[in-house]
């Protein structure tokens, strides 16, 4: 997008950051509707200074993405735990954004699933696994894994090289520190 543009890709980033920030408080402001004005007001501003100035130096990192989503489809949860109604297309964009940061990093996934449990927990009976946010989110996630799949497997089959040289390595260091601590031992017990 920047080449098309002619912008630098760091003003690109920086404007396409500052959008998903303000679609993020957007949807969070409509699921917090219940929340008293003044309440509101200085969760959303705490929520803004967390999604978009704290991380600011660190712009478009992994952990900001997620965060982006992460916050909206919390307050989702509540709001499905809580038995507020939720227009489906709302809770569907939101499963979707948020699919799109818990997607880049598998250990990401530990959010929607230990939100799903707090549901679950909070509704019992009532809970259905099938939701407009979790099909986007599935459908989302799944999209994504066809895609790298398909447009990044040399990158897979490289990190997953690279992956068993480290761990390998690490072996390695491990096995090499224990005979050192053999050979330490040994001469510690000659020389006494």
């Amino acid at each position: 997008i920047s080449a098309l543009l002619h912008l630098r890709i760091e003003a690109v980033l920086i404007v396409a950051i500052g959008v998903a920030v303000a679609l993020s408080l957007a949807a969070t402001a409509r699921l917090i509707t219940h929340i008293g004005p003044g309440r509101r007001a200085l969760l959303l501003a705490y929520a803004a200074l967390a999604l978009a100035a704290m991380p600011w130096m660190h712009v478009g990192q992994r952990e900001q993405i997620v965060m982006i989503g992460a916050v909206p489809y919390a307050a989702l949860i509540a709001a499905r735990r809580e038995d507020r109604a939720v227009p489906a297309l709302l809770a569907a964009a939101i499963g979707a954004g948020a699919a799109l940061g818990f997607a880049l990093k598998h250990y990401f996934l530990l959010v929607p699933v230990l939100l799903e449990l707090w549901l679950l927990t909070g509704q019992t009976r009532r809970w259905r696994p099938i939701r407009p946010e979790t099909a986007a989110l599935v459908a989302v996630g799944a999209t994504y894994a066809a895609a790298m799949l398909l447009f990044e497997r040399d990158f897979l089959l490289n990190a997953k090289t690279s992956l068993l040289f480290v761990t390998s390595r690490r072996r390695f260091r491990q096995s090499d520190n224990a005979v050192l601590a053999i050979e330490v031992k040994m001469t510690v017990r000659k020389n006494e």
